[in-house]
């Protein structure tokens, strides 16, 4: 029996002899009772005793999760700070507490987010330079290489990952010596670029003729040399070329001008000596001619002055961009006036400037006879009562609009063009003399001015020529 049990029943009823019987079944479940406490309060004390084991194993475990954790965190914020420094979106971490992770958390996800982009524009630039026609090498100033792209690779025949962390110097003198490289660097301190030509020869291939394109830069106070590299070898060959072709096409311009004025002046003699004949035969054998050899006789005269005009007109276009006078100040106004006090102008044709005109620099000859063709022509081809020619001006920025409008018989939208070829006329010779040479001579000037011209016309409504010159300092 359990002894305390046994003890209380001692104490009330003085002995297990003195127990009712009625009472004994009571008395043994009691018993039963006291025996699972005592088992249940051992099994209790039990667990105590393991559960303190365990829970200062743990303690002691947790302690030192919590240490590294501390570390861990400490270096979290290092790290997060010199992120921040690279991609300054955020202020630096001020948390006091080691807890509070949340903030570092938000702030790097935010970070990676921005990395990530980066990485992706990284990667974009990297695949456009590796498609990039030019050599492209980046280096710091001992020679170590730390980028190039495919063209780079390919002209040296070297894989990219072979090339990365290798020297310059170091690749049998193909990009640079160590003395090059050190002269190089060594410019780079005062010179804000270098530009080097060079003939170099790569794998499997003949000498090419290179030019390296040499730039300085400083990324966390570390100097890296980038150079790109280009081959010019069909460039210097296409510019020989055309230096060739300019000089072939300079002495070729000399000689059509030789042979223009050779040949103006062995035409002009016999011209002047037909018309001398022509005069001659008027005055001689007047009274023997009929009027139709009168008429012969001064039709060839007009023919011969028309030959010679003709002569002229090529001479002056050939004279077009190749006279050597020099510019000058021209104000536009006094040029027309001059113009207009040189004209036999009729009286019933009116000549009216409508705008401001400008006060430019060029070549005097040539700009007076751009506008004294424009005018001329208005008066000779104007088949109305009261004849008008209206000039004007507008500023275009870099360059003079001009119009010069009339109200004349107007001109088909179909010979717009051909008006501005040479020898061209829309009138009969007969009716009106005209080399058809005078608007093909404007139109080059314009042109040698960088300027264009253009017509706004219709029968019978007059005509508005337009023309640009390009301004000049």
């Amino acid at each position: 029996m359990n002894r305390l049990l046994k003890r209380q029943i001692k104490r009330y009823f003085n002995g297990l002899e003195n127990i009712p019987e009625e009472m004994l079944p009571f008395i043994k479940a009691i018993e039963y009772s006291y025996n699972h406490y005592e088992e249940d309060r051992l099994l209790l004390e039990r667990a105590i005793d393991i559960s303190s084991e365990e829970l200062v194993e743990a303690n002691q475990q947790l302690r030192r999760e919590a240490k590294a954790q501390k570390t861990i965190l400490l270096k979290l914020k290092s790290s997060m700070n010199t992120v921040l420094s690279i991609y300054p979106t955020e202020e630096n971490l001020k948390i006091g507490n080691d807890e509070d992770i949340l903030e570092i958390v938000t702030i790097l996800e935010s970070q990676l987010k921005t990395i990530k982009e980066y990485e992706e524009s990284l990667t974009l630039i990297k695949h456009f330079i590796d498609q990039s026609t030019d050599a492209i090498e980046v280096a710091d100033e001992s020679g170590k290489i730390f980028f190039v792209n495919q063209k780079a690779a390919n002209l040296l025949g070297i894989p990219v990952n072979n090339l990365i962390g290798s020297n310059i110097y170091d690749l049998n003198d193909k990009m640079r010596s160590k003395k090059d490289w050190e002269r190089i660097c060594q410019s780079l301190k005062t010179n804000k670029e270098l530009i080097f030509k060079r003939l170099q020869k790569f794998k499997n291939q003949e000498p090419r003729l290179m030019e390296s394109i040499l730039n300085k830069i400083i990324i966390n106070d570390k100097v890296y040399i980038i150079g790109v590299s280009r081959d010019i070898t069909a460039r210097q060959e296409a510019e020989k070329e055309k230096e060739e072709l300019i000089e072939k096409l300079r002495a070729m311009n000399e000689e059509l001008e030789d042979f223009a004025h050779i040949v103006s002046h062995d035409l002009k003699a016999p011209l002047r000596g037909i018309k001398t004949i022509g005069s001659w035969l008027l005055m001689d054998h007047l009274n023997n001619l009929d009027e139709d050899g009168k008429e012969l006789v001064q039709l060839l005269d007009r023919r011969v002055e028309r030959m010679y005009s003709l002569i002229e007109g090529i001479l002056q276009y050939s004279k077009v961009g190749h006279n050597n006078s020099e510019t000058q100040i021209l104000d536009i106004k006094q040029v027309i006036n001059e113009i207009i006090d040189d004209l036999e102008k009729p009286a019933h044709f009116s000549i009216n400037i409508t705008s401001n005109l400008p006060i430019i620099t060029n070549d005097g000859t040539q700009i007076r006879q751009v506008f004294q063709n424009f005018i001329t022509n208005a008066i000779k081809y104007n088949d109305k009562e009261k004849g008008l020619v209206e000039i004007s001006c507008k500023d275009l920025e870099t360059h003079w609009e001009f119009c010069i409008s009339d109200n004349g018989p107007g001109i088909q939208p179909k010979y717009h063009e051909k008006i501005f070829q040479i020898f061209q006329t829309l009138q009969k010779r007969d009716d009106f003399e005209s080399t058809g040479i005078g608007l093909t001579i404007v139109s080059k000037i314009i042109k040698n001015n960088f300027g264009e011209i253009r017509i706004d016309s219709a029968q019978g409504k007059g005509a508005k020529f337009y023309f640009t010159i390009k301004k000049k300092e």
